[in-house]
């Protein structure tokens, strides 16, 4: 998944590929932790430094009920269509 948004950043739902994969290790990297998986978080936190200045200027869109005023919004993916 790492190495296909190196080359591409692929819609993926309601944002794309990069943004997710930034959240998700910021979330695990940033976790208080309790001494599990220290070097774990470790490469997950030095794969955020790296990432975060390659794809600089990427944010993690906001869904529109929870957007803050001048953040990204999440779009709907072209071709979704509600079901009742």
């Amino acid at each position: 998944m790492f190495a296909e948004a190196l080359d591409a950043d692929d819609e993926w739902g309601t944002t794309t590929m990069r943004p997710r994969l930034l959240a998700w290790l910021r979330a695990f990297s940033g976790r208080a932790g309790d001494g599990t998986l220290p070097r774990l978080q470790a490469t997950a936190a030095a794969m955020l430094d790296r990432l975060t200045q390659r794809w600089a200027g990427i944010r993690i869109p906001d869904y529109p009920s929870l957007a803050r005023a001048g953040s990204a919004v999440a779009q709907l993916p072209g071709g979704w269509q509600p079901q009742p």
